[in-house]
């Protein structure tokens, strides 16, 4: 069995897009330009067996890289969308199913792709949006639950557009005897005693404001998805199991729990 690699180096969070090498001496080769433009159309309605195989070939053409690589260098320059924000607003499951796929198969392994994969789920665009916001404001439950469900690296596929869990129905579908266990977005948090923290980072990611100062739920709510706001309201509250979400210090402290779990310090002081 291989060693687990070290923990990368503690430092500031980056801000996308990350600066990797482009060639530029390739005869033929299109411009980098083209080439995120073309992800971030394929993210609105490409499958994963259309993407990946153009991620591969690109990322190799463009980088010498890999696809991961390539997913955090194409950020569009007038939105500062990354092919996360646009697959959320398209509710696109297949694209952001297919997210955690570019940074390798065994990534978990590798601290230093998963702080990657953070920064992208997280990246905020020019506006302050999260990819979050991004579907929240384009009324997609789909990419909502599909968004979250990434930031917690889990499979999305069988998300669906209802606002509600329907534990009866899961638990009657199920081939086995044992309880079936919630989805993440349903996951009653006060139920993690042995980790009283570990619900932070998600409240930081979902209570994120964008420049207008709205979170996602304020979001859907401003452009009149109120039912998908009510969805949002009580994912909220089912991680805020203290009722803090208020309270400046408590988030401060989410944000911190966030980065430190990223090995990245506090992105408001120099260490």
């Amino acid at each position: 069995m291989f060693p687990r690699p070290p923990a990368p180096p503690i430092e500031r969070k980056p801000t996308l897009p990350l600066h990797f090498e482009i060639k530029h001496d390739v005869p033929g080769l299109p411009s980098f330009e083209v080439v995120t433009q073309t992800l971030l159309a394929m993210a609105e309605t490409a499958d994963k067996a259309h993407l990946m195989p153009y991620l591969e070939m690109t990322a190799y053409a463009q980088l010498r890289g890999n696809c991961s690589d390539l997913l955090l260098r194409a950020i569009d320059p007038t939105t500062g969308d990354s092919v996360v924000h646009r697959a959320a607003a398209a509710g696109n499951i297949d694209v952001l199913n297919a997210i955690p796929y570019s940074f390798g198969r065994n990534f978990g392994n590798v601290p230093k792709k998963v702080r990657q994969l953070w920064v992208l789920v997280t990246h905020q665009n020019l506006a302050g949006d999260t990819a979050l916001h991004a579907a929240a404001r384009a009324g997609s439950v789909r990419g909502v639950k599909g968004v979250y469900r990434l930031f917690h690296v889990m499979d999305c596929l069988d998300v669906d557009d209802s606002f509600h869990d329907d534990e009866t129905s899961r638990a009657e579908s199920a081939s086995t005897d044992y309880p079936v266990e919630a989805p993440v977005e349903y996951f009653d948090w006060s139920t993690a005693e042995d980790e009283p923290d570990a619900h932070l980072p998600a409240l930081d990611f979902v209570c994120t404001k964008n420049r207008a100062g709205r979170d996602a739920a304020e979001e859907a709510r401003s452009v009149g998805h109120e039912d998908l706001a009510v969805w949002l309201d009580g994912l909220v509250a089912r991680l805020d199991r203290d009722g803090m979400r208020e309270d400046k210090d408590y988030m401060r402290k989410a944000r911190l729990a966030a980065l430190e779990n990223h090995w990245y310090h506090d992105d408001k002081e120099e260490k």
